[in-house]
């Protein structure tokens, strides 16, 4: 039985592959989650079969009335789309996770208490801003940002930390958030998303753009550690530049800056 405070806050579980979902419902990964659904993306005719079946708790994105599953290589963000444009929550809050994860039993109450007491975004795998990975992993972040929004991504990651602000993001588009937040943002990365998302590497521009997000929007981002284990297994192919690529990306920009070029 789920108690009315309970109700405030649903999980999705975003998966790409059917039988990853049939998995953890057959080991009950998610046991200890009150309330959750997964939801299926990646375009496939299969999911569409009249003799294909999934556990009832799972939604395909493929099947829903506004979805973009056509555009593969966002991942993770058409999940997020799917559930704001169909309005799929009837919480206030959502958690919005990869499958990939392990959670702490009391993840629930500690993520809802969190949200109660205003925090309106939570992460829970914190990463330094200034490591090479955040701002140079992939092109495509900075390049969006300044084509659809006239946004320096670097200049405004400055801004954020000569004032004070955390040194933070998170590493993973496991977040929890007000669903108004979660509407809000899918409108903002629409116009993003078109710049890239016929390029693999572009999967990795959403997790990235988050904190930017909150930079604009005056919100403050919030870490509960040790409730969340992502393990990143990648199975869907995308990847982004490694810290050696990133970092030789790092100082070529910089030697590039210095020599006024």
């Amino acid at each position: 039985m789920v108690s009315a405070s309970e109700d405030d806050l649903e999980v999705f579980i975003v998966a790409h592959d059917p039988s990853i979902i049939e998995q953890l419902e057959a080991a009950q990964h998610f046991s200890t989650l009150p309330n959750y659904r997964y939801i299926l993306v990646g375009s496939s005719d299969r999911y569409a079969s009249s003799d294909f079946r999934l556990p009832a708790k799972c939604i395909v994105a493929q099947l829903l009335p506004c979805n973009i599953e056509e555009h593969k290589n966002l991942l993770t963000y058409t999940a997020w789309y799917a559930i704001a444009k169909n309005r799929l929550a009837n919480t206030k809050f959502v958690s919005i996770l990869e499958y990939d994860v392990d959670v702490d039993p009391v993840f629930h109450q500690r993520t809802l208490r969190a949200l109660q007491e205003g925090h309106r975004i939570a992460g829970y795998v914190p990463f330094p801003l200034t490591h090479p990975q955040y701002l140079y992993a992939t092109t495509w972040f900075s390049d969006s940002l300044e084509q659809v929004y006239d946004i320096d991504a670097e200049a405004l990651v400055d801004r954020h930390l000569s004032v004070g602000g955390a040194d933070l993001w998170t590493a993973t588009t496991n977040l929890s958030m007000r669903l108004d937040d979660l509407e809000d943002f899918v409108d903002w990365f629409l116009p993003l998303s078109r710049v890239f998302r016929d390029d693999p590497v572009g999967a990795h521009v959403h997790e990235r753009c988050v904190p930017i997000y909150c930079m604009i929007r005056g919100i403050e981002n919030f870490y509960i550690p040790d409730l969340l284990q992502h393990y990143q297994k990648l199975s869907h192919g995308a990847r982004v530049k490694t810290l050696k690529e990133a970092q030789k990306l790092t100082h070529a920009i910089r030697r590039s800056r210095e020599s006024g070029s």
